[in-house]
């Protein structure tokens, strides 16, 4: 069985879920320019470094990393030369730092992810 949970990034997060065998944890900064399914004032406050180091620490423990972009709407914004070009720099971050997967719910930013990213 393959589990995937979410997160709420505490500090002992982690341990508190490798007896469970988790194969993944899906989660996202508190802000970023697609949003996801929750109101960010809803989410602990994420900063980017701190991403950065809990998916190390994911990864130090067999656990993948699927980062939420499933925001609904996006304004048409995608489809603009401006907000195409944040939503590339921020798929580079995510890819940088190590980013296993990505859920989206707009098939316009599948369509982005699977002609860049492939590895997503």
């Amino acid at each position: 069985m393959k589990i995937s949970v979410g997160t709420n990034f505490q500090d002992d997060y982690i341990d508190g879920i490798k007896k469970f065998q988790v194969k993944e944890v899906y989660g996202k900064l508190t802000a970023d320019f697609i949003g996801g399914g929750r109101p960010s004032f809803m989410l602990p406050v994420i900063r980017k470094k701190k991403l950065e180091l809990f998916i190390k620490e994911l990864h130090r423990n067999g656990i993948q990393f699927n980062y939420l972009l499933n925001s609904t709407c996006l304004s048409n914004l995608e489809v603009t030369k401006k907000g195409y070009n944040k939503i590339r720099r921020d798929l580079d971050w995510l890819s940088k730092i190590g980013t296993d997967s990505i859920t989206v719910a707009i098939a316009h930013l599948g369509k982005i992810i699977k002609k860049h990213y492939p590895r997503f």
